[in-house]
């Protein structure tokens, strides 16, 4: 296995990397795996910041490079916004290209179930990245377990490929079929 990760090491490049919704209970695991490599192993992190009730109601995304997890984020959904929360890489996986196919794919998915608006809690040094996906800081800086974070709130870009369902279509055939698609179709 360790020959596996060597050889996988920094090609965390675009085409390495598969993107998807997890659906399956195997998914899932990969999801805590890499949470806990990434969160827990940091001096201090406490496990309830780590997991929590909202995993159990969030939609969550899975990267991986080579067929190896190694990224994810949770999104939760509320009346007027989704929130984009948990962001995990693993150290041997980080890369711009992978933080921005899994951002890139949130705020697809996102964008695809009809929210205008999305937010979360971004490190400083990341600003001007979730500024180029259309979010900007909506308050000061907080100091929490995450260390300093900055709240920030956008508008995800508009893909020509992506139709948001309105419920003014709801009763539509194609309205109905859609509503009964896999999630991550098209995504």
């Amino acid at each position: 296995m360790t020959e596996v990760i060597e050889k996988l090491k920094g090609k965390s490049s675009p085409e390495d990397i598969s993107v998807e919704i997890v659906t399956s209970h195997d998914q899932m695991q990969m999801i805590v795996a890499v949470r806990a490599l990434v969160f827990l192993g940091k001096p201090g992190w406490p496990y309830e910041h780590t997991f929590d009730e909202n995993d159990h109601c969030a939609t969550h995304i899975l990267a991986k490079v080579g067929g190896e997890p190694a990224g994810t984020v949770r999104i939760r959904w509320f009346c007027e916004f989704a929130r984009i929360e948990r962001i995990a890489i693993r150290d041997e996986f980080r890369s711009l290209a992978l933080l921005n196919k899994i951002a890139t794919t949130a705020l697809r998915l996102c964008r695809r179930k009809g929210y205008d608006k999305v937010g979360g809690l971004a490190y400083p040094g990341l600003i001007r990245f979730w500024g180029r996906h259309g979010a900007e800081p909506i308050g000061e800086q907080v100091d929490s377990i995450y260390g300093p974070v900055i709240p920030i709130l956008g508008e995800p870009r508009h893909w020509e490929d992506i139709v948001p369902m309105t419920l003014s279509e709801a009763g539509d055939p194609n309205f109905e079929r859609t509503a009964l698609a896999w999630e991550g179709a098209g995504v």
